[in-house]
């Protein structure tokens, strides 16, 4: 896991409790989740659902997003949010090369 496997995104639409414009997100499948376990351990699987709370479960793909990417390590707050919602109401940034 590096820093190149985070995409940026811009939010265009409405997600919970994300009221910054400019975000990070990696989408967690199967494939990908054992190595994004050993970088952050908050994320825990439980069968084949992804544990997001207390008894709250989320079935894979999913995006874990970085609603606030600018701030230093210790104060980055995460967020787990469906696919389909993520998608729906964020677009990717073209980097400019």
């Amino acid at each position: 896991m590096n820093k190149a496997d985070w995409v940026s995104y811009k939010v265009t639409g409405k997600l919970t409790k994300v009221r910054s414009k400019n975000v990070n997100a990696i989408l967690i499948t199967h494939e990908n989740v054992s190595e994004l376990q050993k970088e952050f351990p908050f994320i825990t699987m439980i069968g084949k659902a992804l544990l997001v709370g207390v008894m709250s479960f989320m079935a894979l793909p999913v995006y874990l997003v970085n609603i606030n990417p600018r701030q230093p390590l210790d104060k980055r707050y995460y967020m787990f949010i469906m696919q389909g919602d993520f998608e729906r109401n964020a677009e990717k940034v073209e980097e400019n090369k």
